[in-house]
């Protein structure tokens, strides 16, 4: 009970050994231990494991478990209302630029933007008169309206960042550690995802 409300349906500890075991048996993408729970020979090893570990679901609690959440849920308000367009980034971010910095600027990891692209989240909070998931697609939006239960888009609405639209906004926060960014998607992609397949990484 991650809110002392109700139990999680998403996040379950079977479905976590289930995955911590593929991240760590040499039998999941490209066959390599992708989740450090210790080597079983350096000092410390088992110590660290757990330390890692402890930290990931501390991690995931915060950002997912605890509202049950898979997906990203939209919670910026501007005016009272709920712009559609939050798909785009919220927190003052825009996810389709979130370019690498640092180390990885210039690694070309970054997922490629398509305005086309349409996508539909799954979850969306709780919380009574709560926004439906956010979607991307090639269209210009509105709000939610909280108290009617309706999305208005007639006439548009941006978000503080001044986006009226989801074009190429399919970027928002996913899974239990909220990757969202065309360059934490593009990582995950390149370690784990279709170019590590193609790169037999």
């Amino acid at each position: 009970y991650p809110t002392g409300a109700w139990p999680s349906y998403l996040y379950t500890w079977r479905g976590f050994l289930q995955a911590l075991r593929k991240m760590t048996t040499g039998v999941g993408p490209g066959e390599k231990n992708w989740f450090f729970i210790g080597d079983g020979e350096s000092p410390n090893s088992l110590q660290l494991g757990l330390i890692n570990l402890a930290s990931f679901v501390a991690h995931g609690v915060t950002q997912a478990i605890k509202y049950d959440s898979c997906d990203e849920n939209n919670y910026e308000m501007v005016d009272f209302r709920y712009p559609i367009s939050n798909a785009c980034g919220q927190n003052g971010r825009s996810y389709q630029d979130d370019m690498c910095t640092g180390g990885d600027e210039g690694e070309g990891y970054e997922c490629e933007v398509d305005s086309s692209m349409e996508m539909y989240g799954v979850t969306h909070a709780r919380w009574i008169g709560a926004p439906p998931p956010l979607y991307c697609g090639d269209k210009s939006t509105g709000y939610w309206d909280h108290f009617k239960g309706l999305e208005i888009n007639d006439p548009p609405f941006a978000n503080l960042a001044g986006r009226a639209d989801v074009r190429g906004c399919c970027w928002w926060g996913r899974g239990v550690m909220q990757v969202r960014g065309v360059c934490a998607y593009g990582k995950l992609n390149y370690y784990l995802g279709k170019r590590a397949a193609e790169s037999r990484r």
